[in-house]
């Protein structure tokens, strides 16, 4: 079984995967941080599927890009869990758990979250029946900046529909609709979350393959500087 935690937005969730078969999932929106709700919420998890701790066989969290704060809140958490019961840990990309939620539906899928300071993290992941295969690394631009790179990159796949989803897909609506026409797909609201069932569920594949973390070392996938170090760096 592995307990899940997804902090990277102003949505928290937890969830209880088993063999790749959901047993529980918690979510909350809370816009001014997860610090005071995380840990309730995992034991609200545990004990309304009855559920213990201790039947975990992994942790797992998605690593970024997000919210900075939000990320190490939600690392922090999962790294003392399992340093606690010496279980291993499982990193997952937030992207890549977005793009999850959309498996199955088209050729392409493209997640998009909101980075703030007027940009969005994005990335493109080809989709077999499912199984979904990274075509781009995570990058942080100004909406119109990434769908353009978007594009050019889907020139060489004329074929096909893009399903776009996340909550920086508003932002890029426009040059999405410009750039792509006809071929984008633009997921409904429930998707645009990632979750910590996907985040789960894919924490399962890789821990299958021997693909677990440094408990100690392990850090959030910021893509780009925070502004605290920018702002340090000012003369």
């Amino acid at each position: 079984m592995i307990i899940a935690v997804e902090t990277s937005t102003t949505f928290a969730s937890a969830a209880a995967v088993r063999d790749g078969t959901l047993l529980a999932e918690t979510c909350l929106f809370a816009p001014q941080g997860h610090c005071e709700n995380l840990l309730p919420m995992l034991e609200t998890l545990l004990t309304g599927a009855g559920l213990d701790l201790a039947q975990a066989t992994a942790f797992a969290v998605s690593l970024g890009p997000g919210s900075f704060t939000a990320l190490r809140i939600g690392l922090s958490t999962v790294k003392a869990l399992a340093m606690a019961s010496r279980r291993p840990l499982v990193g997952v990309g937030t992207l890549d758990a977005l793009a999850f939620n959309a498996a199955g539906l088209c050729s392409h899928v493209c997640p998009i979250i909101d980075a703030k300071r007027g940009e969005v993290f994005y990335s493109l992941f080809r989709d077999e029946s499912g199984r979904q295969e990274r075509l781009l690394e995570y990058g942080a631009q100004r909406p119109d900046e990434a769908i353009a790179l978007l594009s050019s990159f889907m020139a060489s796949s004329p074929e096909g529909k893009v399903i776009f989803l996340g909550d920086g897909v508003e932002a890029c609506r426009g040059p999405i609709e410009a750039q792509f026409g006809g071929r984008a797909i633009f997921a409904p609201p429930h998707l645009g979350t990632p979750r910590a069932s996907a985040v789960g569920v894919l924490a399962l594949a890789l821990l299958e393959r021997g693909r677990v973390e440094d408990v100690a070392g392990v850090e959030p996938i910021y893509v780009r500087r925070s502004d605290a170090e920018i702002r340090r760096q000012r003369p």
